[in-house]
């Protein structure tokens, strides 16, 4: 969320084997003809044979995909891991492009057995996703560039745009483009869970200032073994006043309830009323956040501002294009009047129609703000002392966008995330003191 250099109005940038069986039933006192002939008894045992051995290779080499699915901590498997399953049953025959659309030879019998017969109902992908490629399940590092990895969510699809004005969009470090059902943009955001989160009590620790933030008991929580395996978890940010630079270099941050800047926490002098039923889950919300980032090894920030549909449904597209019919929000809008209309908003992406149930979506956190910053500065963005209003440039094209038209400003853009420059600051769910929100600028 951003806000105009000349207006008060404030916007956001933003997550079973099916075992056919076959009954005989053979009767006494059969004759030579039911035994010989087309539906005789012989030919039934020679197609039960047959069926049998089938069901029996589609059930073990099915198992076998399984086990070493499990051996790669639940990574899809490559074409070559599958037919190297495969080919331990028989060959594969054919002239399909795809693995899956070719035959499997039995070696016991020579049977013909389709390939997408065998792994068709697991609803596998086969191999690392490719641009343009729908994700069929949320499966973490399912997307590779060279060594780097990202995790696609099930119903996404990476750009197939491999350079759009000179930039590539299928690049983890330069910012991966993945887009969702509804056609809204968003970008890879890899992270390092120890720089963006820590425990609560590290700073009552100095013999051992840093945590080490771990996943636990089967990727179900998040403890710091350096601090007594605490639970008790919050945000990490860059900066130590309200609204001071990001700064990368700062080491000691702290969490105080209600007393300067942390996340998460409640500012009590707004959050009463209606206002704390919204935010009533905050600390949860921040948990789970926390444990996704740390279980998948990033999160996605939306490509632009957050955008409104004629029906008011939450999207993240270039609201300079007229056939996307997009308003830019901010808390000037009628349906949204203030903060709480924005983090409200926000958290309906994700129950819009045909967006998978395998994500949430929220307001951006400050320490998600500063993991992106961190991102960016180590891929050759200036983001340092980068205070709204300076006129030091990100990169040599930069341009800030003076409108409040999400993507209007082509050269506002970094690592492929529009208007972090612009006209607007971003809103976050990090709390200062008793009485404000904090945005986030760069």
């Amino acid at each position: 969320m951003k806000k105009q250099k000349k207006q008060k109005n404030k916007g956001i940038t933003l997550i079973a084997l099916v075992i056919t069986v076959i009954v005989l039933l053979i009767l006494a006192g059969v004759t030579i003809a039911a035994l010989s002939g087309s539906n005789g008894i012989l030919n039934n045992a020679v197609e039960s044979k047959k069926q049998t051995i089938i069901a029996d290779v589609i059930e073990q080499a099915r198992l076998d995909i399984l086990s070493e699915q499990a051996n790669k901590n639940g990574a899809n498997l490559s074409e070559d891991e599958l037919a190297s399953i495969l080919n331990k049953y028989g060959e594969v025959i054919g002239d399909g492009e795809e693995l899956k659309e070719n035959v499997l030879k039995t070696d016991n019998g020579g049977y013909d057995i389709p390939v997408s017969d065998i792994i068709g109902d697991m609803e596998l992908e086969i191999g690392p996703l490719t641009p343009g490629k729908v994700s069929t399940e949320t499966v973490k590092d399912n997307y590779l560039d060279g060594e780097k990895t990202a995790t696609i969510p099930e119903g996404f699809r990476v750009s197939e745009k491999s350079e759009e004005e000179g930039r590539d969009l299928t690049k983890v470090d330069t910012g991966l483009v993945v887009i969702g059902p509804d056609e809204s943009e968003f970008v890879w955001v890899p992270v390092d869970i120890n720089r963006m989160v820590m425990c609560k009590e590290h700073y009552q620790d100095p013999d051992n200032p840093e945590c080490n933030i771990v996943l636990a008991e089967n990727d179900t929580k998040l403890i710091c073994t350096k601090h007594g395996n605490s639970e008790d978890i919050c945000g990490k940010l860059y900066a130590t006043t309200y609204g001071e630079s990001f700064d990368s270099t700062l080491t000691t941050q702290t969490y105080t309830q209600n007393s300067g800047l942390r996340e998460p926490d409640f500012v009590t002098t707004y959050d009463t009323g209606s206002n704390l039923d919204i935010v009533s889950n905050i600390e949860n919300e921040f948990k789970e956040m926390a444990l996704s980032v740390a279980k998948y090894g990033g999160f996605y920030v939306s490509r632009y501002e957050m955008g409104l549909t004629v029906d008011s449904k939450p999207v993240s597209k270039n609201a300079s294009v007229t056939a996307n019919n997009v308003t830019t929000a901010d808390a000037g809008n009628s349906s949204l009047k203030n903060w709480y209309g924005l983090y409200s908003k926000a958290k309906e992406y994700n129950t819009n129609a045909n967006v998978s149930s395998s994500i949430k979506s929220s307001m951006i956190w400050g320490s998600q703000y500063d993991a992106m910053m961190l991102w960016m500065q180590e891929n050759g963005i200036e983001v340092k002392n980068g205070a709204y209003g300076t006129t030091t440039k990100p990169t040599e094209t930069a341009e800030r966008n003076e409108d409040t038209v999400t993507g209007q400003e082509s050269n506002d853009l970094l690592n492929n995330v529009y208007d972090i420059w612009g006209s607007h600051c971003e809103w976050t769910l990090e709390g200062y003191n008793t009485n404000n929100r904090v945005y986030r600028r760069r």
